[in-house]
């Protein structure tokens, strides 16, 4: 999954590139907004359908009949709520498109975007199943080829199209997902079992829906949050602005997400297995904790060392604000990468209400702090407000991880904060003097944090072995 993850990152970026040399800050801006406002869409009408099906399936697995029975349901589900969720969006789109996008977009153009609801929740029914069966390799395939088709037609359409073709281009990524998943579906065939009656599966399906929603809600309020967000950019500074937001918060998700994302595959269901042992919980906390440091800490230096040089590789030389944007980010990375073990602790021990709270207050410090922040300091308003986010988030789960399994944080974590935060202020503060001395002293100690990771995973990796 790891080379998989990468080549969809490849894609992604490639496709990113092309719109921003085609539309510039204003169009990556437009591009991000309608993505988001989709993706709120789709995972609040979705109702948690990937999460709570996949789980579904993986418990009834030894069981073939239950097993076919829990697709039907999720294929009629996800086909119901894509019907349903599709049209509320097309009947409110007006609404949406007054509230979120201000003049940039027609009511009729964001009309369309009622199809990627619908193709998106699909996709999630779909992608639940091939979960649940542990079908890894067919999900790398679907990642892969879906980012590949979705990044050829996108391109297609802004180069025939121009500005007119930015729908297309946001819809391009939903339509591969469900075209291809559709395929891989297809493709594990079907028992001989009779099909259950419509009573059944509706019954099915809204116990079912009960699940999911505790799943969903955590998902819904950190994406609509953003949504609230890049509004308020959009509103106060323009859509320029707000390409220029975009293109620092696409780089700094894209690096973070990868390391986090392939670590919480199996971080996540041990911690849930051991969290009554309170010793052992918060010896497996700091231990992610002192991996994600590792591992994140040399890529955290490079990037505010070499953030100008990074915006005019992956975007263009209109993007040169964002370099701005995307250091203040990666103080606001370092303080999530810490943050992110010990939020995990709330999850596993089952306080599902307590996660969507503190994610909810979070995401409303990011807001305020976005709101107050723009009239003072402009579009770098947007990076104090990420920062404050975790300045706030931070504690709150440390409170709570405290409290649940008694955490504790190692002094070699403590030092490995402090020494990166060091490293990252030290090159902040040289970036307003000499941009040439601040890429010289980060690639020296991105080499430094580089080599003593390497030391680090060796000796993990050793102890592992004995």
């Amino acid at each position: 999954m790891g080379s998989s993850s990468a080549l969809n990152i490849l894609s992604g970026i490639i496709r990113l590139k092309v719109a921003a040399l085609l539309l510039g800050p204003a169009g990556v801006g437009l591009i991000g907004l309608l993505q988001n406002l989709m993706s709120t869409a789709s995972v609040a009408a979705g109702l948690g359908l990937d999460t709570a099906g996949t789980r579904q399936i993986a418990e009834k697995t030894p069981d073939m009949a239950a097993v076919g029975d829990m697709r039907r349901v999720l294929v009629f589900g996800s086909v119901l709520m894509a019907v349903l969720g599709g049209g509320i969006f097309w009947m409110l789109s007006d609404q949406f498109a007054h509230l979120f996008l201000a003049r940039e977009m027609s009511v009729v153009n964001v009309r369309w975007l009622a199809l990627g609801v619908a193709m998106t929740i699909v996709s999630m029914g779909q992608i639940a199943i091939l979960n649940g069966l542990r079908r890894i390799k067919s999900l790398a395939v679907l990642k892969v080829s879906a980012s590949i088709m979705a990044s050829v037609l996108g391109i297609i359409a802004l180069l025939v199209m121009g500005r007119e073709g930015t729908i297309l281009f946001v819809l391009s990524l939903p339509f591969s997902t469900m075209i291809i998943g559709m395929f891989l579906v297809s493709r594990l065939g079907w028992n001989n079992d009779p099909v259950p009656s419509l009573k059944h599966l509706l019954i099915s399906w809204a116990r079912f829906s009960c699940l999911g929603a505790k799943f969903m809600s955590g998902a819904l309020v950190a994406i609509a949050g953003l949504l609230v967000v890049r509004s308020i950019v959009n509103r106060a500074l323009g859509p320029d602005a707000l390409g220029q937001f975009e293109a620092a918060w696409m780089i700094s998700m894209t690096y973070i997400g990868f390391v986090l994302g392939a670590m919480a595959t199996d971080y996540f269901p041990t911690l849930t297995s051991i969290i009554t042992n309170k010793t052992e919980a918060n010896t497996l906390v700091n231990e992610q904790t002192a991996v994600a440091l590792y591992l994140v800490g040399p890529v955290l230096v490079l990037i505010m060392a070499f953030a100008p040089s990074a915006i005019l590789l992956l975007y263009s030389t209109a993007f040169e604000q964002s370099a701005h944007i995307l250091r203040l980010q990666v103080f606001g990375d370092l303080l999530k990468v810490i943050s992110w073990p010990i939020s995990f602790v709330i999850l596993a021990a089952g306080y599902g209400k307590t996660y969507m709270l503190t994610e909810m207050f979070g995401v409303s410090v990011f807001a305020v702090f976005t709101w107050m922040m723009i009239p003072l300091y402009g579009i770098q308003g947007a990076g104090i407000g990420f920062i404050a986010m975790y300045a706030v988030y931070l504690p709150l789960v440390f409170m709570f991880g405290r409290c649940i399994i008694g955490y504790t944080p190692t002094r070699e974590n403590k030092v490995r904060c402090c020494l990166l935060l060091s490293c990252l202020t030290a090159i902040y503060a040289i970036s307003y003097f000499s941009e040439s001395w601040c890429m010289i002293v980060g690639a020296v100690m991105t080499a430094y944090l580089a080599v003593d990771a390497r030391r680090f995973l060796k000796q993990q990796t050793q102890e592992a072995l004995d």
